[in-house]
């Protein structure tokens, strides 16, 4: 799976239920907000950000068009039931290392 762009992929879980991944959007914020704010506070906890500070959902997708970081969420019927984030270095002697 190449993850240098935009990219779908289509899983099925155990129990039948179907789920995409795929390459997060710009217009996925308020979906992406409605996700974090979904999450038990306990469980928001162990982020690594503040998912419920006011600008984090611009921040984070701002993010997600440099180039270091690639995110994907995994939607289901219309709502996103999962986030994630590779995060890599352009430069360096591991560039190549996968």
């Amino acid at each position: 799976m190449k993850l240098d762009g935009e990219f779908t992929e289509r899983v099925t879980l155990r129990d039948g239920t179907e789920v995409v991944i795929r390459s997060m959007r710009k217009e996925d914020g308020p979906a992406l907000d409605d996700f974090f704010r979904s999450l038990p506070s306990e469980d928001r906890l162990y982020l690594g950000d503040d998912v419920m500070a006011p600008d984090f959902i611009a921040r984070y997708l701002e993010r997600g068009t440099s180039g270091n970081m690639i995110p994907v969420v995994a939607v289901c019927r219309e709502d996103i039931v999962g986030n994630a984030a590779l995060y890599r270095h352009k430069h360096g002697w591991t560039t190549h290392v996968g």
